[in-house]
């Protein structure tokens, strides 16, 4: 048989050692017996889950802000401008080659190059353009990248371009334009990073192979 007690306005319950009307089990020393509610468990799984996303957005942020621009490096020792205008002058005026760059990702994660133009320029004549189709680079790897070069010039101006260079006086401008992506990791999609665009001028003789 139930015995019901009056406390403070509030009922006891021997039997179940429950409390009614609110009360709470700590205030007549026992244990409470509550169990976690299904709502109580989406709670904790809810949690779990947005601390999840604010870790991977996180890292991702920090990852971003800590990329490292790739390594390059023309696979010579040197170049002979004079054995490449001659070579040149032998060439028809619209030719096809390729030079073979050496690029290192320094970073953790994979960087792909999606497009990669530009165009150089003699006295305000275009005389060179090359592009790169999208070239994916592995993290903390080298790797070989054939860039195909077309170039746009008569003979005449290919003997300008000798002369000037044996009076010290050869500058070439050039622009390229490039769009890169990031892929942080595997399972989630590539970021895309800031469009990079340089137009700068070298003398040939300050023209680096490598950086």
């Amino acid at each position: 048989m139930d015995v019901m007690c009056a406390h403070d306005g509030r009922y006891y319950n021997n039997h179940l050692g429950d409390l009614e009307d609110g009360a709470e089990g700590g205030d007549y020393g026992g244990p409470s017996t509550d169990v976690p509610t299904t709502t109580t468990k989406r709670g904790w799984l809810t949690i779990a889950t947005e601390w999840f996303v604010a870790c991977t957005i996180i890292a991702i942020v920090l990852s971003l802000l800590y990329i490292r621009i790739p390594q390059y490096s023309l696979c010579y020792r040197a170049i002979n401008w004079i054995d490449v205008l001659m070579s040149l002058l032998r060439w028809n005026n619209t030719n096809n080659f390729t030079l073979l760059f050496s690029v290192y990702n320094p970073n953790i994660y994979e960087l792909t190059i999606n497009t990669l133009s530009g165009v150089v320029d003699y006295s305000g004549t275009r005389i060179l353009e090359f592009s790169l189709n999208a070239t994916t680079l592995r993290p903390g790897y080298i790797q070989d990248i054939i860039l195909p070069e077309t170039l746009h010039a008569t003979y005449m101006l290919l003997y300008e371009l000798l002369n000037d260079y044996y009076n010290s006086n050869l500058v070439l401008r050039t622009v390229i334009d490039v769009q890169a992506s990031v892929r942080v990791f595997g399972f989630l999609p590539a970021f895309n990073l800031p469009s990079i665009h340089y137009d700068g001028t070298y003398n040939i003789f300050d023209l680096p192979t490598n950086n």
